[in-house]
C-alpha cells in the first residue's frame, strides 16, 4: 500500500521528501493522493460510459414507427411495424414552422421491456408536396415550446420532390440527438421556403438499459 501511495505521488508531480520504508506519509499527503485516485476513477468511469454509449448507438436494435391510427392522450405512435401512416406536418403560411405534430405519447416508449432510454435515429420521407426545401424539426419535451426553449431539438434538411417521393434528398434521413428518458414526449414541425407546404415522415429508434 505505501510503495502505491508513493508511486501515485510521483506520478501527479506531488513534492514528497524521501521516505525510508518505515515513514508514514502524512494525513494531508494521503488525502491529496486519494482525492487524485478519485479524480482518475471518475475520468475512467465517464470514458467507459461514452465508450459504452456510442458502441450501443451504432450496434442497436432498430425500431421503426408510424403514426398510429387510433390515438390516445398517451399513445401517438405504431410501434410494431404493422402499418404505414406517415406522420403528415404541415409548414406555416409565411414560411415559419408549422404547428408541431406530437410524435410519441409517454406509453409509446420503451418498445423493449426494460430499457431506460431512447433517441430518434432517423427517419423516412413517404410524401412531399413541393418540389423545394424542407427544414424539418424534432424536439423532446413536455411540449414543442417547453422543447425550444430548453434548447431539446434538432434540425435537418430534406430536399422535397412532388412528382416521385424516391427523389426527395434525402430520402432516409439521420437524425442527431442525446438520449431521453422513456416515457418522453417528442414532436415534429416543419418550415418551407414555399409556405403551407406539407411533408409526411416516418421514424425509427434506438433504445437503452443506461
Amino acid at each position: 500500500m505505501k510503495k502505491y501511495l508513493l508511486l501515485l505521488l510521483l506520478l501527479v508531480n506531488i513534492p514528497t521528501i524521501a521516505y525510508s520504508q518505515w515513514d508514514i506519509p502524512s494525513t494531508a499527503t494521503v488525502n491529496v493522493v486519494q482525492a487524485t485516485v478519485n479524480v482518475v476513477q471518475d475520468t475512467v468511469r465517464a470514458t467507459y460510459e461514452e465508450a459504452y454509449n456510442l458502441n450501443k448507438h451504432f450496434h442497436n436494435y432498430h425500431r421503426i414507427i408510424s403514426k398510429n391510427t387510433v390515438q390516445t392522450s398517451t399513445v401517438k405512435a405504431d410501434t410494431t411495424a404493422g402499418k404505414f401512416y406517415p406522420y403528415v406536418l404541415t409548414a406555416a403560411a409565411d414560411s415559419t414552422f408549422g404547428a408541431a405534430v406530437q410524435v410519441l405519447g409517454t406509453d409509446d416508449t420503451p418498445v423493449q421491456t426494460g430499457m431506460k432510454w431512447f433517441d430518434l435515429h432517423d427517419g423516412f420521407v413517404i410524401a412531399a408536396n413541393s418540389n423545394s426545401p424542407y427544414v424539418l424539426r424534432i424536439l423532446a419535451g413536455s411540449s414543442a415550446a417547453v422543447a425550444l426553449a430548453a434548447g431539446d431539438y434538432s434540425d435537418t434538411w430534406i430536399f422535397g420532390d412532388d412528382s416521385n417521393p424516391n427523389k426527395a434528398s434525402p430520402v432516409e434521413f439521420s437524425l442527431g440527438m442525446k438520449r431521453f428518458a422513456v416515457g418522453s414526449l417528442v414532436w415534429a414541425q416543419i418550415s418551407n421556403a414555399a409556405g403551407a407546404q406539407t411533408l409526411s415522415v416516418v421514424f425509427s429508434l434506438h433504445e437503452y438499459v443506461r
